[in-house]
């Protein structure tokens, strides 16, 4: 065996001095533990954490053990051992532990970083290892801290401040306590045990954050509360916040109750509330909750109009918010969508890049980076380097969705998204199911902003018109705003109006008994019949019925592109509207509706027949509906047809029929 040199003597006369010492001192560092720990505190609350945090000084017993460990007896027996002071910091999540690590790393100078050792073995039992810094103070002890005749060296005193989860903490606290305080050497059986608990307590871990990540929606934007809890349900809760905000005046903790209010406000759309409560708030209050001070920014930006001293100071609080708290992509992004719409625009890009770059899956800044990135470059090339973030960025989306949570915004984001990845049906289908949620015509022109920046600067991306038409022809529906293209014919929507929409081509063959139902089912409508205007699959059944039946009985309109290259057109058809489109697309279906919100007509008196159908078609179905008609599906006709009817997200909605037979499609059309 190799001689390692001479261990140093315990009872040497300078370890027992050394430890004599450190039995006077070690008061001072309790106290210098204390401090530091105070400070993680106020770092931790301005982060919006509340972590666990405590302090300790090494008992004698450890130091006299670290003291054994050295290789010689020459100088101060103390000096570089470490773990004399420590804070150790138990954060609930993942996610928490990185952005605390930085803004510790911006408070103190921090000497070395290195995995935490009392967190277990040397080897990576977790994969998200906790985290151990050493960090030194930037000033001088304050007065009364510590003794003064220790204040300059406890000043230079490397503090341990190790930062660990929930369940790092318990594995941590179990291994210290039954595999490193034992005298022996835990058996290697009883350590691969530790490792094998280790990767459970891992599991638990991701899942906890996984919820986190899923329920972190209903405390994200402010004024979304509206999206899980109704308008009776906010105004108990303002009533109730209320009172313990004028019953805990003076008190540290109103300001959270502040917090809240201003959320409840917010999701209410009180203004006067919410301009009332902004008066009585000390606003140097905000600096020790900068997420109260972010909501407050936001409130004064939506309650004031741009130009005013309060919209100014609301896009003051909310720069001070993000400069309090670099990580807060709310912050970032509210500040960005301030400054967006002012001289500025460059300097919103770069809040929304940092944005992105702090939470690269977070649709909300990913979107408007991306759409200000296409407007710098006037180039839509760039899409593909983006591809991975939209990925994540959709899946983000489709897990609130799935929890019905941040409606619309999280079907708004979704369908953005979609267009950016090349799939602008999809898209529209989420527009067009946002558009049905969404309690606000501002919502709506909100969702539009972003289109129509890109249209008015040209960006060569599929679907921008598509959702530009289909959202101003919901802010029509609302009333918000009406539709100033020519009428072209009145009468002809006064009357009811049916649309017969799905396949076309290739599958009558298949479908013959059940598209000859459908025929029947409609050969004693009277009104106008909306149609594809071609001679194959459902768009032919207009033209065959315009055909055999009294012209008088009916009108029928087929709607077409502009150029329909070899596809042969039905004749028919009483009229035929062009679009400008090269082939047929979703501006047919949209034109249609344009044409109703030109006439005046009702969109609550549209009824339309739904039979199989591809991407064109699945979206005129859910047009229909997102802008007040009715749809009927034919059950069992295929493809988007059936698709609709086991579409979570729309087969439970009111407006939606499924139709089995021929009395069922007549009962429909009241015929």
């Amino acid at each position: 065996m190799t001689d390692r040199g001479p261990v140093f003597n315990p009872n040497h006369v300078s370890a027992r001095a050394a430890l004599a010492a450190y039995r006077d001192l070690r008061p001072s560092y309790v106290a210098l533990g204390e401090y530091v720990a105070g400070r993680v505190r106020t770092i931790a609350e301005r982060l919006d954490m509340r972590p666990m945090i405590s302090a300790r000084a090494q008992s004698l017993e450890r130091v006299a053990e670290a003291l054994q460990r050295r290789r010689t007896t020459e100088g101060d027996p103390l000096k570089g051992v470490s773990n004399l002071c420590s804070v150790r910091v138990v954060t609930h999540t993942l996610d928490e532990l990185a952005p605390l690590a930085e803004a510790l790393a911006r408070e103190f100078d921090v000497q070395d970083e290195a995995i935490d050792g009392d967190a277990g073995p040397r080897s990576p039992e977790f994969t998200q290892r906790p985290r151990h810094l050493g960090v030194q103070l930037r000033e001088s002890l304050p007065p009364g801290v510590v003794p003064d005749a220790h204040r300059a060296m406890l000043t230079g005193c490397r503090i341990d401040v190790r930062l660990r989860t929930l369940t790092q903490h318990v594995w941590a606290v179990l291994f210290y306590e039954l595999g490193h305080r034992n005298e022996f050497v835990l058996p290697p059986r009883w350590r691969r045990e530790f490792n094998r608990l280790a990767a459970l307590l891992e599991c638990c871990d991701e899942g906890f954050q996984r919820i986190k990540g899923a329920i972190r929606v209903f405390e994200s934007s402010p004024g979304t509360w509206g999206a899980y809890m109704s308008p009776h349900q906010l105004q108990q809760l303002s009533a109730r916040l209320e009172t313990l905000f004028d019953v805990m005046s003076g008190d540290a903790a109103q300001i959270r109750i502040t917090h809240r209010l201003i959320r409840a406000y917010l999701s209410l759309g009180e203004e006067e509330k919410l301009r009332a409560l902004l008066s009585k708030v000390d606003r140097s209050a905000f600096d020790a909750y900068p997420a109260a001070m972010r909501d407050a920014g936001i409130a004064l930006c939506k309650t004031y109009a741009a130009g005013t001293a309060e919209y100014d100071e609301g896009v003051s609080l909310l720069s001070k918010a993000r400069t309090l708290n670099p990580p807060d992509v709310d912050a970032l992004s509210s500040l960005a969508g301030r400054l967006k719409r002012g001289p500025d625009r460059a300097a919103a890009a770069k809040l929304y890049e940092e944005a992105h770059l702090v939470d690269p899956t977070n649709p909300y800044p990913l979107g408007n980076y991306i759409a200000e990135e296409l407007l710098r470059r006037s180039d839509a090339t760039i899409l593909p380097y983006f591809r991975v973030s939209i990925d994540g960025a959709i899946s983000r989306c489709l897990q609130h969705v799935d929890a019905r949570v941040n409606f619309p915004w999280s079907l708004f984001d979704l369908g953005l998204l979609h267009l950016y990845k090349g799939e602008p049906e999809i898209g529209l289908a989420y527009y067009a199911r946002g558009v049905d949620r969404a309690n606000e015509s501002w919502m709506i022109a909100t969702a539009n902003s972003t289109i129509k920046d890109l249209l008015n600067a040209d960006i060569k991306l599929e679907g921008l018109v598509w959702v530009d038409k289909l959202l101003s022809l919901a802010a029509w529906t609302r009333g918000a705003a009406a539709a100033t293209s020519r009428v072209w014919q009145p009468s002809l929507f006064s009357q009811p109006v049916v649309i017969v929409a799905g396949g076309c081509g290739g599958m009558e063959a298949l479908y013959r008994p059940r598209l000859d139902e459908l025929t029947d089912a409609l050969r004693t409508y009277r009104g106008t019949m909306i149609g594809g205007g071609t001679r194959s699959g459902v768009a032919a059944i207009p033209g065959e019925l315009q055909e055999r039946v009294d012209r008088r009985r009916r009108v029928t309109v087929a709607y077409l592109p502009a150029r329909t290259g070899d596809v042969p057109i039905d004749t028919r058809y009483s009229y035929h509207r062009r679009t400008k489109g090269a082939k047929f697309s979703v501006l047919e279906p949209l034109k249609f509706w344009e044409d109703v919100a030109a006439a005046g007509g009702d969109p609550r008196a549209v009824r339309l027949i739904g039979f199989n159908g591809g991407a064109i078609a699945a979206c005129e179905y859910r047009i229909a509906l997102a802008l007040g008609g009715h749809v009927g599906i034919i059950d069992g006709s295929g493809r988007e047809a059936d698709r609709l009817l086991s579409d979570t997200l729309w087969k439970a909605f009111p407006r939606l029929e499924r139709l089995r037979s021929e009395g069922d499609i007549r009962a429909f059309l009241d015929i």
